[in-house]
């Protein structure tokens, strides 16, 4: 029998083979958004490869939502689809999940916003949470002056020959180190650049992401991709696990979180600052236009990138994770459910006090550039009512959120001709644009 793999976006994977039968499942609204109370129904299908209804088989679904909702039944599938019904009585969101009993890797989700916009976090801002964060850069700043730059050019690779530079980025000032790439475009030589700063997630080691060179080719930007630890930036894939499994980086994001000083995620935010500190002194910057692009991890970094620099002028972020760290439901990491917080209260304790420092939604609070942000109503990494609490509260005159009603942590499960992008699938051309515009306003006498 001929199998057939279908993945649908991070963490959905449908083994199936020609001759199984396939579920959806979808919200009777086509933006699946609810205002509080208003019923909200989920339709669900089993239909055989021509799209005809397959009856009489057994499908399990689960249904949870904001506020404890949650309810589990079966069924068996007819010749019409089968109904499910919730509501909510507060903004949040509802998830569905139905599986075939006989073959539970047939399943499919489905998710409704209600009244999203009106979701506030949960997580407080902490009083000092500037004076924290000054102490952490005035710090980091203080260490620059001994600070070791290098820079070494690395091959690009022919695709790139005549097109683009690369270079490997190592800053090393005895305490942290940060390291990352940087695509310099050919075309901008004697020329001034917008900067763009791309941030990896939580899996990413190394750094020298093709789409570096694309963009910086693209947009006549010097495009640096930061990487998230202290390793090569080049790394092969054989090496990943390798570089996963030492100290400094297993599970990192749980690492210390009771101690505001030691929390792993700290060294992470440091690296931002440090590697922006850097190349804003890179003489091919225009001095005045910084764009932060990132999905997941990558897209807290963005955000903390554009927290406290006015030079930021566009932030990207896509499905970000770190916010809300005190919701119910929190956002990745959920670190308060680990077993060593969850069973330890006095560790628990500590870690709720923590956590506010390094909550995306308070770092949110302070971007005032133009942001771009994306949810997906399925997402269950960096779960909807998370996005949308850190979106909530941005100050910025010109924000956006695209919202994908059928998106997981990365891919679109709508598979229909005018389907979305999936999360990460957006920014890309307004940063290009903001780019393009940027050089050529820095370069009007020289172009």
């Amino acid at each position: 029998m001929k199998k057939i793999l279908l993945t649908f976006g991070a963490g959905l994977c449908l083994a199936l083979s020609a001759q199984d039968p396939e579920l959806s499942a979808v919200t009777e609204k086509q933006d699946a958004r609810y205002k509080i109370k208003e019923e909200i129904v989920f339709r669900i299908e089993l239909k055989d490869k021509d799209g005809k209804a397959v009856p009489g088989k057994e499908i399990a679904y689960e249904i949870s939502g904001d506020g404890g909702l949650k309810r589990q039944a079966k069924f068996l599938s007819s010749g019409q689809p089968f109904e499910v019904k919730a509501s909510l009585d507060r903004p949040g969101f509802v998830l569905l999940k139905t599986s075939l009993t006989e073959n539970p890797k047939i399943r499919m989700d489905a998710g409704a916003g209600v009244e999203p916009e009106k979701i506030m976090p949960s997580t407080p801002e902490p009083a000092d949470f500037d004076a924290f964060w000054k102490k952490q850069i005035d710090t980091l700043v203080s260490r620059t002056r001994d600070m070791k730059v290098s820079v070494r050019e690395i091959d690009a690779g022919p695709k790139w020959k005549g097109l683009c530079k690369m270079y490997d980025i190592r800053l090393e000032d005895g305490v942290l180190n940060a390291t990352g790439t940087l695509a310099v475009p050919e075309a901008a030589k004697g020329k001034k650049c917008p900067l763009i700063m791309m941030f990896n997630g939580a899996s990413g080691i190394g750094s020298g992401s093709p789409d570096s060179m694309s963009q910086a080719v693209n947009y006549n930007a010097i495009v640096f991709h930061m990487n998230l630890h202290d390793t090569s930036n080049i790394v092969k894939k054989d090496e990943i696990a390798k570089y996963r499994k030492l100290p400094a980086i297993h599970q990192y994001q749980y690492r210390d979180a009771d101690d505001p000083e030691k929390y792993g995620m700290k060294d992470i935010f440091l690296r931002v600052i440090r590697c922006k500190e850097y190349l804003k002194t890179r003489p091919e910057w225009d001095g005045k236009t910084i764009i932060v692009r990132g999905g997941s991890l990558g897209g807290a970094q963005a955000i903390v990138a554009a927290a406290f620099d006015p030079k930021v002028v566009l932030c990207v972020a896509g499905a970000p994770a770190m916010c809300n760290h005190r919701g119910d439901p929190a956002g990745w990491p959920q670190l308060l459910k680990m077993s060593r917080y969850a069973t330890d209260k006095t560790r628990q304790e500590a870690a709720r006090k923590v956590l506010p420092y390094y909550d995306i939604a308070n770092f949110a609070r302070r971007v005032r550039c133009e942001t771009i942000f994306s949810v997906g109503f399925i997402d269950t990494a960096c779960c909807p009512s998370s996005v949308y609490a850190a979106y909530n509260v941005l100050p910025a005159a010109k924000k956006v959120m695209n919202e994908v009603p059928r998106g997981d942590h990365g891919g679109n499960l709508d598979r229909s001709k005018d389907a979305k992008p999936g999360v990460f699938g957006y920014g890309g051309p307004r940063a290009g644009d903001v780019a393009r515009e940027a050089f050529r306003q820095a370069n009007s006498n020289n172009l």
